[in-house]
């Protein structure tokens, strides 16, 4: 858990801002979007090390999620998905996430080089080409679908 001081939770306020973002998917049913902007320098190296990456982790947030695992896969790399709790990610009922990513609880860090490792270039290809046969399940329009179909 990250502490804010007063001072920083102000500056932090003043570099994030949420924008909602309704997209009707169904008579009296919205899904939303909320964004939170880093600083440019943050975001621009982020970018950077990830499109040059051929993993990147994603550990979850303050929900069982993380926003951080779609835009790896966005940006091209395999998401190291990492949790504590419950493993959640969506879609499981459709979606065989060990074709796509790496997913590893926390108390099993210290194996984690190993599974990397154990992942030759054919293995990475054929993770890279199974996204992409699910990758529209991670966009705005099928989300809502989606969830409006619940």
């Amino acid at each position: 858990m990250v502490v804010l001081s007063k001072a920083s939770t102000r500056r932090h306020r003043s570099q994030c801002f949420l924008r909602y973002v309704v997209h009707t998917c169904a008579p009296a049913k919205r899904c939303a979007v909320f964004v939170c902007l880093v600083q440019d320098n943050l975001q621009q190296l982020f970018i950077e090390k990830t499109v040059s990456s051929k993993f990147a982790l994603a550990p979850r947030g303050y929900g069982r999620g993380s926003f951080r695992f779609y835009e790896i896969f966005k940006l091209g790399a395999i998401p190291i998905y990492v949790w504590d709790d419950i493993e959640w990610l969506p879609y499981m009922d459709k979606i065989d996430y060990s074709t796509i990513c790496v997913s590893i609880h926390s108390s099993q860090l210290d194996t984690l080089k190993t599974k990397l490792l154990a992942i030759d270039e054919s293995a990475y290809e054929r993770m890279r080409s199974a996204y992409q046969f699910i990758q529209h399940m991670f966009e705005m329009e099928y989300m809502c679908e989606y969830t409006c179909s619940l």
